[in-house]
This record gives C-alpha cells, sequence and structure tokens, in this order.
C-alpha cells in the first residue's frame, strides 16, 4: 500500500510539472478549462467574492497590474479552500494566472494594465456557480450606467474581454474564428445579440435576455464565445 501511495504521488508530480511547462509556454494554452479552474482555485470561488477581491485590487482608476491581479485570485482561491500549498502549486499557479491577466492586459486600461471590468467579465465565466448567480454578477460589471440594460457598446466590451479570454485559453478558438480580432468579432456578435433578443431594430439587452443568453452559452466551457463563433462562420477571415 506505501508503495501504491508513492507511486500515485510520482504520477501526480509528474502530470503537475507537465502542467507547468505547458502553461509557461509563449503559445497559446494547450490546457483545458476545467483544468485552469482547478490550478488557479477559481473554480472554488463564487463569482461575487472573485470579483470583491478584483475590485479591492484595482487602482483608483479602475486598473489591475499583473501583480495585483494575480495576488486577488490568489487570496480568493486560498479563502475558498483551493490548495495552492506545495511550491509545484504555487508555480502553477503564478503561471496560469500571469497568462489569464495576459489576455485582459493593454485594453481600455492602457499598456501593462488590464481594466477591472474585463478582468471581472471573464473571471466570472471561470467561477464557481450556477448560470443565473454568474450571469447576475457579470450584468452589473458590464451595465456601466446603471440603467439595467446592455446596449450595444456594453455588449461589444463583454465579448471582447471573453473572446480575449477565450483566444488565450482555448487555442482551437482562433481557428474557428478564422482570424478574426477579439475587437471585430466582439463587434458583430453584439449586434447578432442585439437582434437574437429583440428583433432588427433592438438597441439594448434586458438583464432577462442577457440571463437566458448566458444560461443557454454556459455548459463548463466559454459559453459566451460560442456566438461569436457562429457569427464568424459567416464572416469573411480576418
Amino acid at each position: 500500500m506505501m508503495r501504491g501511495r508513492q507511486e500515485a504521488k510520482a504520477a501526480e508530480a509528474v502530470a503537475l510539472r507537465e502542467l507547468v511547462v505547458r502553461a509557461g509556454a509563449e503559445t497559446p494554452l494547450a490546457i483545458t478549462l476545467a483544468e485552469v479552474r482547478e490550478v488557479t482555485g477559481i473554480g472554488h470561488v463564487g463569482p461575487a467574492d472573485a470579483i470583491h477581491h478584483l475590485a479591492r485590487a484595482a487602482d483608483q482608476s479602475g486598473a489591475l497590474s499583473r501583480a495585483a491581479f494575480v495576488h486577488a485570485l490568489g487570496r480568493a482561491a486560498k479563502e475558498a479552500g483551493a490548495d495552492l500549498g506545495t511550491p509545484l502549486q504555487a508555480k502553477r499557479f503564478g503561471i496560469l494566472a500571469s497568462r489569464i491577466f495576459d489576455a485582459f492586459a493593454g485594453g481600455s486600461a492602457g499598456p501593462g494594465l488590464a481594466s477591472f471590468d474585463d478582468a471581472a467579465v471573464g473571471i466570472s465565466f471561470l467561477s464557481r456557480g450556477d448560470a443565473e448567480e454568474r450571469a447576475s454578477c457579470a450584468f452589473q460589471v458590464i451595465d456601466a450606467d446603471g440603467n439595467g440594460e446592455l446596449d450595444l457598446g456594453e455588449l461589444t466590451s463583454m465579448f471582447e474581454a471573453v473572446l480575449r479570454l477565450a483566444y488565450q485559453l482555448e487555442p482551437s478558438v482562433r481557428d474557428v474564428a478564422k482570424g478574426l480580432s477579439p475587437q471585430r468579432l466582439a463587434q458583430a456578435s453584439a449586434l447578432a445579440a442585439l437582434r437574437d433578443a429583440g428583433g432588427p431594430n433592438a438597441r439594448a439587452m434586458s438583464y432577462e435576455q442577457f440571463r437566458d443568453f448566458w444560461s443557454a452559452g454556459t455548459d463548463g466551457g466559454l459559453g459566451a464565445a460560442s456566438p461569436p463563433l457562429t457569427v464568424a462562420s459567416g464572416m469573411p477571415p480576418g
């Protein structure tokens, strides 16, 4: 029995080292979302708690540095009971959390920074909780003017954040998107989402419509990346 436990621990150590190598490569991650959630501990954290920690880490302009982002995720994960105690676990967490940050860096917050809004939306997709809980938290972040609806600009920002995360974590998404940039695909997807929710003249999406849209796509993956990829199939390559 002792030998069996030793062999199991050795196999786990090899698997973790392989994951560190894959996560540290300068290419899109060849890693499943289940692994991302487990390695970073985000899968243990509720969306409201994750967003709370990100908000505390952001500066007065709503920007997050890499160090602040990684620290906020680590603190949220540890408080939720994630096991990041060994040096190898801490290393793989740091690598993956940093790569998630890369998905949002360089946007509206400026070079080397990520906006709180983009990061909060992305983390809402990866966090623990049912679809409605995650949809509610994400909606509150996306609804920048607080009017209870999402207009074209707000939806475009949401799709762009999700697509940046999908491009970073799921290499196959880039191929399906036919080389279209997250910005271009997000704009087309936001228009399509509004039409689907309220008809050709719709100018905004209610919370109920957003919740139904979000819930329809959450199957354990980046659900909100699915509609943009459908849109991409009808667009010329980027």
